[in-house]
C-alpha cells in the first residue's frame, strides 16, 4: 500500500538496525571547540547533571541552554515527564529517555558552540514559561554574574532566566 505518496522498500522486519549510538568525536558533526569543550572536566559535569536530575520532579518544563553541562542530563531523566525547551543544537543528537519532550529554539546556528540565537531563538523562550532553568556557563562572577563566550548566548541565558518561575540552577 502507498500512503501519502511513500512506498517500503522492505517489510519492516527485514529493516537493518540502523541506530547508531551516539559518538560525539565523529568527524564532521561538532567543531573540534565543542568536543574539547564536552570532553573538558566530563567527570564533573556528569556528577553535577546527576544531582541536577534529583531536583527535577516530573511534569516539569525545563529551559536548558547551549552549554556543554546540559548535554549529560539527559542520562538521568528516565521515568519523569519533562518538556526541554532549548537552544542547544548538540542535544538533537543525544539520546533521550522517551518521556522527555523537546523543543530547540531554531534561529541562527553558531557552529562553534552549537547554539542557536538571535531574534528566532530569543521570540520562541520568550513565549515560554518554564518551571526549571538549567544553564551551563562559561564563569560567574561577582561584578558581571554569569558569563560566557558569546554575547547572544548572554541575551538567551537572561531570557531563560527571567522566564523561569522556580529553580534556577547554573553550573560553570
Amino acid at each position: 500500500r502507498v500512503f501519502g505518496g511513500v512506498r517500503m522498500s522492505q517489510e519492516p522486519e527485514e529493516l537493518p538496525n540502523s541506530e547508531p549510538e551516539l559518538n560525539l568525536s565523529s568527524p564532521g558533526l561538532f567543531s573540534q571547540r565543542i568536543l574539547t569543550r564536552q570532553a573538558l572536566h566530563a567527570e564533573e559535569k556528569d556528577l553535577i547533571c546527576k544531582k541536577v536530575a534529583t531536583l527535577l520532579e516530573n511534569d516539569e518544563i525545563v529551559f536548558m541552554n547551549s552549554g556543554t553541562t546540559v548535554l549529560y542530563l539527559l542520562r538521568y531523566v528516565a521515568n519523569k515527564h519533562l518538556h526541554v525547551f532549548t537552544n542547544n543544537a548538540a542535544i538533537a543528537l543525544v539520546e533521550r529517555p522517551a518521556d522527555v519532550e523537546m523543543t530547540i529554539t531554531g534561529g541562527e546556528h553558531f557552529v562553534r558552540t552549537q547554539s542557536m540565537v538571535g531574534s528566532i531563538a530569543k521570540d520562541s523562550l520568550s513565549r515560554v514559561i518554564a518551571t526549571s532553568c538549567i544553564l551551563g556557563v562559561s564563569g560567574i562572577s561577582a561584578a558581571n554574574g554569569i558569563t560566557t563566550t558569546l554575547h547572544q548566548e548572554r541575551e538567551i541565558n537572561n531570557i531563560m532566566l527571567h522566564n523561569c518561575e522556580g529553580k534556577h540552577i547554573v553550573a560553570a
